[in-house]
This record gives C-alpha cells, structure tokens and sequence, in this order.
C-alpha cells in the first residue's frame, strides 16, 4: 500500500465518502510517538476539538478524531514504563531462582560431603578404640603373666594388702614344709607349692 493511495483525509481525521472513497483506508491507529507521520501507512488521528474544548463528543469512541489528552498521554507512558519495569524484575527474578537452585545444590553437596566426613571419622574413631582397647587387653595379660611371675621368683603377690608388721609376724609360718624355701607372702608360697611340688 503506498501513500500515494492512501485516504489523507482518514489518516489525519474523517472521511465523508467512507468505504465508497477511491482511495484505501488504513484504520490502524499507529502507536509509535517517535513515527514520521508523512511516511507512516498508519492512521495519525488529529484531536478532537470538541473533546478538547467541552471534554464531551457525541460520536463518542466511534469519533474518527483523537480523544487522547495530554494526561492520557502521560497516564499510557507510566503504563508503559511500569510494565518494562515489570519484566525488568521478571527478568531479575528468574536470575535470581537460578541462583538459588545453584545455591541449594551447593548447600546438599556440601551436606552430603559433611555426613561423609563424619561417618569416616567415626570409623576411624571406632578402629582406634578397638586398637586400643586390644592394645590394653594385650598389655593386662602381660602384666598377668609378669604378676605370676614375679609372685612364683619372688614371692610378691600385689594382692594381698598386709602391713610390714603383719608380714613379720607371719614371716615364721611361710616356710614350705616341703623344702628350705620361705616365701614372703601367703600367695608367692601358694604358687611355690603348686609349681613345685604339685608337679612331682
């Protein structure tokens, strides 16, 4: 459609021929406020004077004139304005979900991660106490066997809890009657007699 064949009449306001006029009618109303109005197809409705004036038409919204006021004007450029605003923060909203989902998969990894953490040191803990606790067990039979020992060598029994006194007084009564030996504790003598001669 070239503007040679377009209606001047209804791009800027009224046609009185209507759809009988020879040239063609465009009754889109452009929206651009920047548009170069003499080579635009679409229509540039002038205001209506009787709108403008008495804030009233009679033709009402089939009016072929604007009845756009300035206050309209500003009112649309705020809607327009708010509504980029509007999928500006959209925009920014849908960052920001991705952010977080990021975040929530860093934070269970991390989670995960820590549970592993900590059940290798409990095993770790746990071997440790078992080792220790077969370390201790190992080194009470030791001493077991170095007690036994020193009670058959020496006649030390670290069980009998007797006073020096008392061990003198008793010294008399723990000679074997069997040989020359003396023990110094009603224990040591015990273990002499049952390796001694409990054997023969």
């Amino acid at each position: 459609m070239t503007q040679e064949n377009l209606c001047k009449f209804n791009k800027f306001g009224f046609c009185k021929f209507g759809n009988y006029c020879f040239r063609n009618h465009e009754n889109r109303i452009c929206e651009n406020g920047e548009c170069q109005v003499h080579g635009c197809p679409f229509r540039h409705p002038r205001k209506c004077r009787f709108f403008m004036e008495f804030s009233y038409c009679k033709f009402g919204s089939y009016c072929k004139f604007s009845h756009q006021t300035l206050q309209t004007l500003e009112t649309s450029k705020e809607i327009d304005d708010l509504k980029e605003e509007i999928n500006q923060l959209k925009d920014k909203i849908k960052e920001k979900e991705k952010d977080i989902q990021t975040k929530e998969t860093q934070i269970k990894s991390i989670e995960e991660n820590f549970e592993k953490e900590i059940k290798r040191i409990e095993q770790e803990e746990l071997e440790k106490f078992e080792n220790v606790r077969n370390e201790w067990h190992v080194t009470q039979m030791l001493f077991d066997s170095f007690k036994e020992d020193m009670t058959y060598r020496y006649g030390y029994d670290s069980n009998e809890e007797t006073s020096e006194d008392e061990n003198a007084e008793e010294s008399e009564k723990l000679k074997c009657n069997l040989c020359s030996f003396e023990g110094k504790t009603p224990g040591g003598l015990k273990t002499h007699i049952r390796r001694k001669h409990r054997e023969k």
